[in-house]
């Protein structure tokens, strides 16, 4: 009986969490931000962050727009959200 609980338990373990892995933010998450969208230099206040490839928060896509035509960079977006 013992046995099988612990097996049950691994078995509970392994099951919740696969396939939920997050990853590291690779090559593949990296994506343009839409510039063309927004009127520069001016962008709206919405809060809605952004994770720079240069590992700043933006608080909106807008605003990384905005900081790359004013540093002449091409940052791109890491992620959705907050590094």
């Amino acid at each position: 009986m013992r046995v099988i609980c612990i097996f049950l338990l691994f078995a509970v373990g392994i099951f919740c969490t696969s396939g939920h892995a997050e990853t590291d933010g690779g090559i593949n998450a990296v994506k343009e931000p839409a510039c063309e969208r927004y009127h520069l230099p001016g962008c709206p206040r919405i809060f809605d962050p952004v994770c720079g490839t240069d590992q700043i928060t933006y608080s909106n896509e807008c605003l990384l727009c905005s900081s790359n035509l004013e540093k002449n960079v091409q940052v791109k977006i890491k992620k959705s959200g907050v590094c």
